[in-house]
């Protein structure tokens, strides 16, 4: 009487898919159109396929395929077009190999990622009011700058952001506020003015995202004016 056993033999596999960007760049405009390309290359003297995927930071699958593996290397893309502030994050590519070889059993999966950044569009600049509106100011006078900020978003600024309006003159104050509306007006009032308080005041702001930490704040935009008391 003779007993006998299956051996099964696990394909190996410890290579990382390499991905590239093009463009390759640190950071993104908002309407890029970006390509992400994973390319892998096995080499193994029995007839295989090999399955490569893409998924986004929520772990949804992109874009899939399964070729059959003859020794070149072998590539799948994932194209982001026209990009929005939401497609800013993690991009993982994976990848396996699998037979239907009788006793070989399919790999493991490998993986390596890549980060999209991508920045938020600022080309507004503040307007400035000053009340009451004079061509130069008496001491004790009160005078009321008022910082303006016009920013439409359109349907590529689609996560959460924050206005951030600030008063410089030796640091005068700031401000911070959900950008959910069109318009955003700051004020710095001085009050009983002083030949001291005579100068420029530049008003600067700029955008912030509120979660996604890999959408990069706007520039920041400035503009200024001055006031002569005397």
């Amino acid at each position: 009487m003779r007993a006998s056993t299956d051996v099964l033999i696990q394909i190996p596999n410890d290579e990382i898919p390499m991905i590239n960007l093009i463009p390759h760049q640190s950071e993104y405009d908002t309407g890029s159109n970006i390509t992400l390309s994973c390319s892998v290359t096995y080499l193994i003297d029995i007839d295989t396929s090999l399955t490569l995927q893409w998924f986004n930071s929520s772990n949804h699958t992109l874009n899939s395929s399964t070729i059959i593996n003859n020794n070149n290397g072998r590539t799948l893309n994932y194209t982001i077009s026209n990009a929005r502030l939401s497609d800013a994050g993690q991009y993982t590519c994976s990848f396996f190999i699998n037979t239907s070889v009788p006793y070989i059993v399919n790999s493991n999966t490998t993986r390596n990622f890549t980060i999209i950044n991508i920045k938020i569009p600022n080309d507004i600049t503040p307007y400035i009011l000053i009340h009451p509106s004079k061509s130069y100011y008496n001491v004790n006078d009160s005078i009321t700058l008022s910082c303006i900020i016009n920013y439409t978003t359109n349907h590529l600024i689609d996560v959460n952001t924050t206005v951030n309006i600030q008063w410089l003159n030796d640091s005068l104050d700031s401000y911070t506020e959900l950008n959910d509306q069109g318009q955003h007006s700051f004020d710095y009032t001085i009050s009983n003015a002083r030949l001291t308080d005579a100068g420029r005041y530049t008003c600067s702001f700029f955008l912030n995202a509120t979660m996604n930490n890999d959408v990069i704040h706007s520039k920041i935009n400035y503009n200024f004016t001055s006031i002569t008391v005397k």
